[in-house]
């Protein structure tokens, strides 16, 4: 199965997360589609924050944030929806995006799955907030020192590594690590990928051996 049609299914109809358990047995669970969750998460604060009798400390805060993404993801799919002929979007953007995907082109999957990969890695963010170490050189494939936030400010330094693990790890596991490049241009966001510690390992020596990588004061050896 390629990158895009995980990136679709994680997305859309969610997927089947496999674990190892201590005594070796397999445990699996099923995740719902990415942008379901989402869809989720933002009518449980809508509901939440506006139920009435409800107690202060039962009400859930409304996440801006998250509705604001929502919106937007649902945004450039319809948009894509229409640009491809394929008629009125309908009310489910994960049903508009499996009609994209059947109707896309050869040549426009790369340019998809960045913009999907990205679409996937904030929105997972929002449930399981990443840490971040970032690359203090230069992007080695746009070569971008700088990348605008979604505030509009420009930020220094555009490539991060983003991980997950316990504050307390002084060497954190990499195994499933991102990197990513922030940076943006008119042709759109740079396609500075790498997943996983081989590939991380690999943009590492891609660049000078006296790059600092740094959060803080946390550094990360690899």
């Amino acid at each position: 199965m390629s990158e895009l049609d995980d990136l679709l299914d994680k997305l859309t109809t969610g997927t089947i997360i496999t674990t190892i358990l201590g005594d070796g047995t397999k445990h699996q669970e099923f995740h719902d589609g990415l942008i379901p969750q989402l869809r989720s998460s933002v009518a449980s604060s809508l509901v939440g924050g506006a139920a009435a009798g409800a107690l202060p400390n039962e009400r859930l805060p409304f996440d801006a944030d998250a509705l604001e993404l929502y919106q937007g993801i649902e945004r450039a799919i319809g948009e894509q929806f229409v640009e491809l002929g394929l008629g009125v979007p309908g009310l489910l953007p994960e049903l508009n995006l499996r009609r994209i995907y059947a109707a896309l082109n050869d040549e426009d999957t790369e340019t998809v799955a960045r913009t999907w990969r990205r679409w996937a890695t904030t929105i997972e963010g929002k449930f399981d907030p990443v840490r971040t170490l970032t690359i203090t050189e230069p992007c080695p494939v746009c070569g971008a020192v700088t990348w605008k936030s979604p505030s509009g400010d420009i930020m220094a330094d555009p490539v991060v590594i983003e991980f997950r693990g316990k504050s307390t790890d002084a060497v954190p596991d990499i195994s499933d690590a991102v990197a990513r490049c922030r940076a943006s241009s008119d042709d759109g966001p740079c396609s500075g990928y790498w997943a996983g510690e081989q590939e991380i390992r690999a943009l590492r020596w891609g660049l000078s051996a006296e790059e600092a990588v740094s959060e803080g004061d946390e550094r990360m050896s690899t």
